[in-house]
């Protein structure tokens, strides 16, 4: 394995990071609940000293620097339930550094798959969207979006931010530009405050090892991480410092964004999994009949995507929520055939067990 390590983060995602409030309501969140994470207050206050200062700093300029840009403030307010923006979830479909140079007709063609792509979950049938041919549902004219728009299930308040988004697309995105410019600024500035704490986590993920743990532990992936001509790119995250996501190329590239401190958070929560509210999550995932089928066609095999799609009748995205769910819980994870390279699900025991053993305490304690 070849460990590739961003030696300075990635300054455009950062400022996407501040502009999402999302990240502001997971640092609240630890610091409400540091029971969850196997911390008291002051244990979770100490910890995140750093981040916490780096927080206030950015986002007192950001508070500043808003003031400018009221005319387009309203695209980055936290839409329920999920509390996105439109500006944010834009960026991730069409990836932040492109976004930024769309302008004229590729800036309409993205923002017209992009609302298309908001409602696949309800029109796949119809629009014949899937992974294998994406192009099916690509290309829509905005008449045809808009007939499948104002059947939708989207809440009313991002349809509005959407249709928004679209009419004033040639005056709203310049403006984009100069706020990003802004806020990048901004997180540059302030970047010495956080700097020791991102040098530091910088140093322990260029260990190999290091890596493959996190990777296998939390993403199941162990089979995969094993190919020697493996390169894995590193971008150690600030501001969505409890968070790790990855994406895998065909050309055995593999990119881990991993925030600056996913790993000790993570296993603090580990350690707390038979917390009261942590089991009752727990146990929410076998709560609802997708997924309960979804483990049964997995007791028999390894599936891959599509083919979960086509036993379940669902589409594709509707089965990679759940899938992600169940990888969260432990008890599904991923493996890499190294025969066809396709991506398949299969059973985790870790998730039964942490179940098993909480039942056992229950069996212990009625003398069982």
């Amino acid at each position: 394995m070849i460990i590739d390590i961003l030696k300075e983060p990635d300054w455009l995602s950062e400022a996407a990071a501040l502009l999402n409030s999302q990240n502001k309501d997971s640092l609240d969140n630890i610091l409400s609940n540091p029971e969850k994470f196997s911390m008291d207050s002051v244990e979770a206050s100490s910890m995140l000293k750093s981040i916490i200062e780096y927080s206030k700093a950015t986002r007192e300029r950001l508070n500043v620097i808003m003031l400018k840009y009221n005319d387009i403030a309203r695209y980055f307010e936290a839409i329920s339930p999920d509390k996105s923006n439109v500006v944010i979830n834009f960026m991730r479909f069409c990836k932040a550094d492109e976004m930024l140079m769309l302008s004229g007709d590729k800036l309409e063609r993205n923002l017209l798959d992009f609302m298309l792509c908001c409602m696949l979950d309800e029109f796949t049938n119809e629009l014949g969207a899937s992974d294998e041919n994406e192009s099916a549902w690509r290309g829509k004219s905005f008449e045809e979006v808009l007939s499948y728009f104002a059947a939708s299930k989207l809440s009313s308040d991002y349809k509005l931010k959407l249709l928004d988004l679209y009419s004033n697309r040639n005056a709203v995105f310049p403006r984009f530009n100069q706020l990003f410019t802004e806020v990048i600024q901004i997180v540059q500035d302030c970047f010495y405050i956080i700097k020791p704490e991102y040098e530091k986590a910088n140093s322990k993920l260029l260990v190999p090892e290091t890596v493959k743990r996190l990777i296998t532990k939390n993403m199941g992936m162990s089979q995969f991480i094993e190919n020697e001509a493996l390169t894995v790119n590193v971008n150690t995250q600030i501001i969505a410092f409890n968070s790790m996501c990855a994406n895998i190329t065909e050309a055995l590239n593999f990119h881990l964004k991993i925030g600056l401190y996913f790993e000790i958070l993570a296993d603090g929560k580990a350690n707390a999994r038979f917390n009261v509210d942590a089991m009752a999550e727990l146990f929410k995932i076998f709560a609802d009949k997708s997924r309960l089928k979804i483990l049964k066609l997995l007791m028999k095999r390894k599936h891959y995507l599509q083919e979960i799609s086509n036993a379940m009748e669902l589409t594709p995205a509707t089965i990679s929520h759940h899938m992600d769910r169940l990888i969260e819980s432990d008890c599904v994870c991923l493996e890499i055939d190294p025969n066809d390279r396709k991506i398949y699900y299969t059973l985790n025991t870790k998730g039964f067990l942490i179940i098993q053993e909480f039942i056992d305490l229950f069996k212990i304690a009625g003398g069982q």
